[in-house]
């Protein structure tokens, strides 16, 4: 069975070096996964809302659109957002030059209404400070491709990290990006199920009816600028 050693010198990614790209990029996920929230069959604690790691960026992996599939990928190394048709058709959006998030949803989401396909998306942004629609939001903008690559080459990292060290073990997911909380992790389960705290909201009633732990890696905000692992 491969494993994988720990680097002897990890990536680094200063919060305060790439924050406003970072904001930037988290609201650009956010786009890829409510569309992924919106086509995807619904799976226990959200499993199938989130994004995943691919050999150049993130994925939200072949979403079911009747008979044909759908997929929003990013590539760090060309920059760009492509939305992907199973029938052959393809649009490409660049992210260079530094695009607002308006600008980068609309073309995110003609793409998809050009391939016929109708998926209801809540343009509010989610466990982010700034709620501002992402149809109307022209402030964030800063998007240095150099900082996006460093960004998703950490992930890459980590994401081995945890695939090897899951892998011994019987009930868990796969890596997972979490487009809200702009994360890195996998879910450990031990087969139980629980009650939701009384109260709760429809989003944490389905995320809170399991026992589980999580593991994984989050790059920090304004309030903590410090990386850190979970």
């Amino acid at each position: 069975m491969a494993t994988v050693e720990p680097s002897e010198s990890w990536i680094p990614l200063p919060y305060e070096e790439w924050a406003e790209t970072k904001k930037t990029l988290q609201l650009y996920t956010q786009i890829a996964g409510k569309i992924r929230l919106a086509l995807g069959p619904h799976k226990p604690e959200w499993t199938g809302a989130s994004l995943y790691l691919t050999a150049r960026g993130l994925t939200t992996g072949p979403m079911p659109t009747g008979s044909t599939s759908l997929e929003v990928t990013f590539d760090f190394f060309d920059h760009t957002l492509s939305v992907l048709k199973s029938d052959g058709r393809a649009r490409v959006i660049p992210l260079v030059p530094a695009r607002c998030v308006a600008d980068v949803y609309r073309d995110v989401t003609g793409a998809v209404r050009e391939f016929s396909v109708a998926a209801d998306i809540w343009p509010k942004p989610q466990e982010v400070p700034d709620t501002t629609p992402l149809h109307e939001n022209r402030h964030n903008r800063t998007y240095e491709p150099d900082k996006a690559l460093r960004f998703f080459q950490v992930l890459t990292a980590v994401s081995n990290v945890l695939d090897a060290w899951s892998s011994r073990l019987f009930a868990r997911t796969s890596v997972q990006f979490w487009w809200g909380s702009f994360d890195l992790s996998v879910l450990l389960f031990n087969g139980k199920h629980a009650s939701p705290p009384d109260g709760v909201n429809y989003i944490m009633r389905y995320d809170l009816d399991a026992e589980f732990m999580t593991a994984g890696f989050w790059p920090g905000d304004d309030d903590a600028p410090v990386p850190g692992a979970g």
